[in-house]
């Protein structure tokens, strides 16, 4: 997403940190209304590209100055309303809600790929609101982006409640023995210049990505949106050589990505007797989302998924 005159912090835009690779953290307004006032933005360098957003509790009273009156709010109905961002993040995120309901151990999710925690914030409410327990952990390359988003982003908060384990390092190496253990779900949101990570071509990442997952019955959400046609072709034929024998693969073109000319795929790897749940899944997203002029449902973000594998 790009906030416009979000670069310099005119037109009410707070700058709540920076650091000397270019990674900042904005708070914006709430009254620039809709889809981002009252947010957070994580920005990796000086362009007006958002990589994550994070709507906090207080937003509405820290970013319009205290006021208490106008418009709805994101953070006003209640945790999982608060997260959503009405944007493919939440299809992502909201992933855990695939699993069948756990009444006493807690659902382990992945996040590969956390920035600023867009995913995880999702992911921990939408799994609330069907588990009785979650547990998130997720993987970041860049340990500034790690202390921005502790800091200002909200992931702080998460890792003091105990729900929230940050992993510095790489999400495509093999998992080690001392490492956080097998994972319910993996949501892999891996991207670097608005591009698929070339890594998410080679069978061997999701391989290792696959590695993570409780043998048997994990389950892989993955975004495979990409402009680059046959770049895109090669990453799902990557998937589909890395994950488990015995898994089937869905596919599903949300165009929820208004800028991405080919697809904006989402990709779903569980065992062949895996018992998903596309319609729960459905449900923890928005009523419905923006998408490119047109109004694209929750109930079709759950129907229509076609078996590749």
């Amino acid at each position: 997403r790009r906030a416009e005159g979000a670069g310099g912090g005119g037109g009410g835009v707070r700058q709540l940190y920076r650091h000397d690779s270019g990674v900042r953290v904005i708070e914006i307004p709430r009254s620039f209304g809709p889809p981002l006032g009252g947010a957070r933005a994580l920005m990796l360098d000086d362009s007006s590209n958002i990589h994550s957003v994070h709507f906090p509790a207080d937003a509405d009273a820290s970013a319009s100055g205290g006021s208490e009156g106008g418009g709805d709010s994101k953070g006003s109905s209640g945790r999982l309303d608060a997260a959503l961002t009405d944007s493919y993040w939440d299809v992502i995120g909201a992933a855990a809600s695939l699993v069948p309901p756990r009444a006493a151990a807690p659902v382990r999710v992945g996040v590969m790929g956390l920035a600023g925690g867009t995913c995880a914030h999702v992911a921990l409410e939408a799994a609330r609101e069907r588990h009785a327990a979650v547990e998130v952990v997720g993987w970041e390359l860049d340990e500034v982006v790690v202390e921005a988003a502790l800091l200002h982003m909200g992931l702080g908060e998460l890792a003091d409640e105990g729900c929230l384990t940050t992993v510095v390092g790489d999400a495509l190496e093999e998992p080690q023995s001392t490492e956080v253990g097998a994972l319910d779900v993996v949501c892999v949101d891996l991207f670097a210049d608005s591009a698929l990570l070339p890594q998410l071509a080679e069978e061997g990442a999701w391989r290792a990505m696959s590695a993570r997952l409780v043998p048997g019955s994990g389950v892989m959400v993955a975004n495979l949106s990409d402009e680059r046609d046959k770049f895109h072709a090669r990453a799902m034929r990557a998937v589909a050589r890395g994950v488990p024998a015995g898994y089937a693969l869905y596919a599903k073109d949300l165009g929820l990505v208004a800028d991405c000319v080919s697809a904006n795929v989402i990709v779903v790897a569980a065992p062949e007797d895996s018992p998903l749940d596309f319609g729960a899944w459905a449900r923890a997203l928005p009523q419905a989302f923006d998408s490119g002029g047109r109004t694209l449902t929750r109930e079709e973000i759950g129907d229509g998924w076609l078996r590749i594998q």
